[in-house]
């Protein structure tokens, strides 16, 4: 299933698993050989979409650790799925990432994103990866601008 205006408009409700954007996407593309390991992205709350995700070794950065800009990829696909929620297509146009401790290789963290607030065509959202113990290894925020479907035709 790929993104359309039907899919745009649907009605998501929580626990419903949402379809990929994109089966080639470097973060959640079921093609994509750099990908993730990651669940399906699925609406958690009225306003918040999250998956589970593990790096490994392909996302290497320091030794041990995944990449900061894979961290970043990871963020910024979570608040792209948001679109699903408020139901507009968005791009990135700002994503600011603030990283709080190392993502370790191989292990399990949940990802969360929600809408912050929405001001014409701006969508400001926020993203988070949590370990295990429920602390914030890195979070994102960022502001999208709202496009139509035609910004996606080659």
């Amino acid at each position: 299933m790929t993104w359309d205006d039907d899919i745009a408009r649907h009605a998501w409700n929580v626990g419903d698993e949402l379809p990929s954007h994109n089966d080639d996407c470097i973060v959640c593309g079921s093609s994509s050989a750099t990908s993730p390991l990651l669940e399906r992205f699925c609406v958690r709350a009225d306003d918040e979409v999250g998956a589970t995700i593990r790096f490994d070794a392909r996302h290497q950065g320091a030794p041990a650790y995944a990449h900061g800009g894979m961290v970043a990829a990871v963020l910024d696909d979570a608040c792209g799925y948001v679109s699903f929620l408020v139901q507009r297509m968005f791009v990135t146009a700002h994503l600011e990432v603030d990283y709080r401790r190392p993502v370790v290789l191989e292990e399990s963290y949940d990802l969360r994103a929600r809408c912050a607030g929405i001001d014409g065509r701006k969508v400001h959202l926020e993203a988070e990866l949590v370990d295990a113990t429920d602390v914030v290894v890195a979070e994102g925020r960022g502001m999208f601008v709202t496009v139509d479907i035609e910004h996606f035709r080659p």
